[in-house]
């Protein structure tokens, strides 16, 4: 897990440089292995720019060996 939460860290640090991006919010449970992110993005576009960037899916490359489960929900 330590190249997921090395990798989620690196992402989360540069939302800010996402066009598009408003906000969000990171957590990792202490003790166990579950993480939660939630994201607030001005439209689908910059949402979708964000998750094909190359950073973002080297990341979820790295990592993914930590992932056993994810869930997505969408609000409008």
């Amino acid at each position: 897990r330590k190249v997921f939460d090395q990798k989620s860290r690196e992402i989360v640090k540069n939302l800010d440089e996402n066009p598009g991006y408003i906000g969000g919010s990171v957590r990792f449970q202490i003790f166990g292995d579950q993480v939660w992110t939630m994201t607030v993005w001005e439209d689908e576009k910059s949402l979708n720019d964000f998750v094909m960037a190359r950073r973002h899916l080297d990341a979820m490359y790295m990592a993914n060996p930590a992932m056993s489960e994810m869930r997505h929900t969408y609000f409008t």
